[in-house]
């Protein structure tokens, strides 16, 4: 709990400088870790996803997105695509979503929306926080819907390392 806090407080910015890295790398060890563990995940998308960024806080939020979806969702589907110059990772689980009128509020620090604090569950309320001031701080996005078929649905989008920039883009 007092890590989440320390990454809370710090706001998704770590030292650690932005460099080139392929976030399909990093979201594999994740899944990988996942796999390891017994729990049902599959990765779809892109081998390949070059974004600028820190590895350290984006493992740190995208472990929360899919550890969050394998304890609340049972399983983790994790897609890597692209769309308009920005990679888009996109977690669906099976579990029970999340009532509409609490989506915004589960970005607060220190919601829980599951009340208990038995070992189970576990948690600081904290881990949806920490991930959207990542995706931030990484001039990138985060949003939550729920799927109509059930489950929740987690769609992070970041900047695409080679995209174009403004000056870059053709003049009309």
């Amino acid at each position: 709990m007092i890590d989440s806090t320390l990454e809370y407080l710090r706001g998704g910015v770590s030292s650690e400088a932005a460099r080139p890295i392929d976030l399909a790398s990093v979201i594999e060890t994740i899944v990988d870790e996942h796999l390891d563990q017994g729990h049902k995940i599959s990765l779809t998308g892109l081998n390949a996803a070059p974004i600028l960024g820190r590895v350290l806080p984006l493992k740190r939020a995208f472990s929360n997105i899919i550890g969050n979806a394998v304890k609340y969702g049972a399983s983790a589907d994790v897609a890597i695509t692209e769309a308009n110059g920005q990679v888009v990772v996109t977690v669906e689980d099976q579990g029970p979503g999340i009532p509409p009128a609490e989506i915004g509020r589960v970005f607060h620090p220190f919601v829980r929306l599951e009340k208990s604090r038995g070992r189970e569950t576990g948690g600081s309320g904290l881990g949806l926080t920490i991930a959207q001031a990542v995706a931030q701080s990484h001039e990138g996005s985060i949003a939550l819907e729920n799927r109509s078929e059930g489950g929740l649905r987690v769609i992070v989008s970041l900047p695409r390392l080679d995209r174009p920039t403004r000056s870059d883009a053709p003049r009309l």
